[in-house]
Formats: structure tokens, sequence, C-alpha cells
């Protein structure tokens, strides 16, 4: 299959399916696709994003190898559906310990930032929350984030999120 080839055949949940399904556990061809995301035209790279999703879900561990390609990446504000797509998958793994600083603070940038995209941000929350898990001296400065979220923002999917890993910080 070629990948960008298909991925300009149709924008869809089942295309996105069925690339993630050729790519499977295969690294090489997952990083044609991330290839595809980085570098790609804005349409290309939205529908590799979207396509990466699937792939980290049904392989979160392909990610790790890119942990500091992504760091960079985002770090050069690239558009909306790859940041929604790093973080997403972010969100869901062990990230590496000897990037965590890194990630931190990008995602406290992210969160703390009303333009950014609320899918982001509030992929962001779980991933400090994820990360206060190793470093608990980092609670408090996330649950003072959380509290402006609630007491400042209007989104019911920042407020939801904000609320929900405001009440597991209490809880430790």
């Amino acid at each position: 299959m070629n990948i960008k080839k298909q991925l300009l055949a149709e924008h869809s949940k089942a295309n996105c399916e069925k690339i993630a399904s050729y790519i499977g556990k295969d690294a090489k061809k997952f990083d044609e696709l991330v290839q595809l995301m980085i570098y790609e035209e804005h349409r290309i790279a939205q529908r590799a994003s979207h396509t990466l999703q699937f792939c980290t879900d049904l392989h979160p561990s392909l990610v790790y190898p890119y942990t500091q390609s992504f760091i960079d990446i985002l770090k050069q504000n690239p558009i909306d559906a790859v940041k929604r797509c790093i973080t997403r998958s972010w969100e869901k793994i062990t990230l590496p310990e000897e990037f965590q600083g890194e990630i931190l603070q990008i995602a406290f940038d992210f969160v703390q930032n009303p333009q950014e995209a609320i899918a982001v941000r509030a992929y962001c929350i779980t991933i400090l929350f994820n990360i206060t898990q190793t470093f608990s001296e980092l609670q408090t400065e996330l649950s003072l984030v959380l509290q402006d979220i609630i007491d400042y923002e209007n989104s019911p999917a920042l407020l939801g999120r904000s609320k929900k890993v405001l009440k597991k910080l209490k809880a430790f």
C-alpha cells in the first residue's frame, strides 16, 4: 500500500482503520506515516496525524522512539491536528523519564494558553497528571492551574477533565 496515496483517497474513519491495520506493529511503515505527518502539506499532515492516532491506540509502544522528535515538532507550533495527535498519544503511555521535564513544560504551556485547541489542552491535563505521579512535588502547581481553569474557563471538556484530575490530586 502507498500510504500517502491511501491518505489522499478519502478522509474517513474506515480509511484510517485500513491504514492502521496495514501498518500494524511495523516500525518502518509507522515511520513513513510519521514523516507524512511532519513534512507534508497541511491536508496530508492532518490525515496522517488522524491515522497515527489509530495506530497508537492499537500499538502504543510505536510512539516511544519518536518522543524527542515529537517534542521538537511541538516546539515549532505545528497545525492543531498534529498537536492533538501527539498529545493524545502521550496521554496513553508512560513517558520516558528523560523526556518528562521538556514534556512537562510543553504541557503546562499548552494548558495555560487559552488560544490552544481545547482537545490539546485536555490531553495535556492528563499528561501533567501522569507526570505528577512520578514527581509529586508538582502536584500543587498542577492543582493551582486546574483551579484557574475551573474558575475562569467555560469549556465543558476542560472543566470536566480539570475537576476529575483535581479530585484525584486531592486524594493523594
